[in-house]
């Protein structure tokens, strides 16, 4: 190949093609090698800007959802509240149920008590009859409560 070339560098011609074409070459090369490097700068400045932009309206989301939260946490907090408010009237309600009931079985076992006891009088009161007078006081007693009025409801 050095024989082809020095053999073509002894013809003028020849030799302004091959200086030609290297300054063309270096010349293209040169131009290839600033053009990647602004086609890189301008990726990057791209991207940067991107980024950026992405990110304003990240924040400007973020701000816009941290709002509706905040909201959503006053709900919450208000829902809590009357929550709380109205556990409390209820444990209240509750505990007068439980004093409402208790007297009422209060009363309840003094009437069933007092029941008992008149029971056992009447029954007392029933073993010292004769059979005829037993029969007799019923008699009597039906007669009574069939001449009495019935009250109407």
């Amino acid at each position: 190949m050095w024989l082809f070339l020095t053999g073509m560098w002894a013809n003028r011609i020849a030799r302004k093609i091959i200086i030609y074409g290297a300054a063309g070459l270096a010349i293209f090369w040169l131009v290839r090698l600033w053009s990647n490097r602004v086609y890189s700068e301008g990726y990057k400045s791209g991207k940067a800007a991107g980024l950026t932009e992405v990110e304003e309206s990240k924040k400007a989301e973020w701000k816009a959802k941290e709002s509706v939260i905040a909201a959503e946490a006053g709900k919450v907090a208000a829902d809590s509240k009357a929550l709380s408010a109205r556990r409390t009237q209820l444990d209240a309600d509750a505990s007068a149920l439980r004093s409402m009931r208790q007297r009422n079985e209060d009363a309840l076992s003094k009437a069933m008590a007092e029941i008992r006891a008149g029971r056992e009088v009447q029954h007392e009161a029933d073993g010292r009859l004769a059979g005829g007078e037993l029969v007799d006081t019923i008699r009597a007693v039906s007669a009574k409560l069939a001449a009495e009025p019935t009250p109407v409801k």
